[in-house]
């Protein structure tokens, strides 16, 4: 008879089908133990891998290179201590001059990197009679009455213009006199630091005062520009005045008695006991009567 084998003995005595399965041949304590993952990677040594995330790391950047590098100090103040640092700071500065550039060309029109063409100054109406007549003819016949006025103005300031500062001189010396018949200190005032100060506090009425006296349509209006200069220091030093006057004593008046003086009195004609008709009758009489009228202070005497 032959002998029994592993497995006819094994499929004798088990009641369990799984006993065949891989992994059957196990006992129960180590299949399922305090280390599962090892006991079935231990009885399953031909299945598949197990397989693990690798740990994440976060990417660093490299080193900047400073190998045979020589420290790099601009005059701006920017330092460089690495080729990779001058790299990354060429190009921040190229992406804002970029940015800035963008920017201005879209307020202005104009790129400020790129040359501009210089204006074309046209000759003045003096030296270029024809276009003088040709603006002149062009505004009429187009009915454009303000541009008649300017090219007519235009010529005018031409003219004038070698004149300009003899008719701002004396625009702002008729002005000085007219404000100090009112004020008769306007005259120290108008040169001394005050008014500068003034006008310096007064930005609008020193652009006023400037404008007229340059301009000859406005020079009307400086005497009162320089009368609000002015008032405006006077009303300022207004608190100063007040209380310099507070600080003033005040000296009592004494009452003088007045004293008779000594006059003497001019004794008058004498008076002789003739008539005065009888004295109007003769020459010597109305010499008597006129000596005596002139001496009682009575000259015009109508005979």
């Amino acid at each position: 008879m032959p002998e029994p084998t592993k497995d006819s003995l094994a499929s004798a005595s088990s009641t369990n089908w799984l006993d065949n399965a891989p992994g059957g041949d196990i006992p129960f304590d180590q299949l399922f133990g305090t280390e599962p993952e090892a006991s079935f990677s231990s009885a399953n040594p031909t299945g598949p891998a197990a397989t693990t995330s690798p740990t994440a790391t976060t990417p660093t950047e490299p080193a900047p290179t400073t190998e045979g590098f020589k420290e790099i100090r601009t005059a701006t103040g920017s330092v460089y201590k690495a080729y990779d640092d001058v790299i990354k700071g060429i190009e921040e500065k190229d992406t804002l001059i970029q940015q800035l550039r963008d920017k201005f060309k879209t307020l202005t029109g104009n790129d400020p990197l790129k040359p501009q063409p210089e204006p074309v100054q046209q000759p003045g109406y003096l030296n270029d009679p024809t276009r003088f007549a040709n603006d002149l003819a062009d505004a009429a016949k187009s009915g454009d009455a303000k541009k008649y006025r300017d090219t007519l103005v235009g010529l005018m300031e031409e003219y004038f213009g070698p004149a300009r500062p003899l008719i701002t001189d004396f625009a702002r010396s008729r002005a000085t006199q007219q404000v100090s018949d009112e004020y008769k200190d306007f005259q120290q005032f108008v040169g001394s630091e005050d008014f500068n100060k003034t006008l310096q506090r007064n930005p609008a009425l020193a652009q006023a005062i400037k404008v007229s006296s340059e301009n000859l349509a406005y020079q009307s209006q400086l005497p009162e520009l320089y009368r609000l200069a002015y008032e405006s220091h006077t009303a300022r030093r207004l608190p100063e005045i007040v209380q310099a006057a507070k600080q003033t004593p005040v000296v009592p008046t004494q009452n003088v008695r007045p004293s008779v003086q000594n006059t003497s009195l001019t004794p008058g004609a004498p008076v002789t006991q003739r008539d005065d008709s009888e004295m109007l009758k003769t020459s010597e009489g109305r010499k008597e009567l006129l000596a005596r009228f002139r001496a009682q202070g009575i000259e015009d005497f109508r005979w």
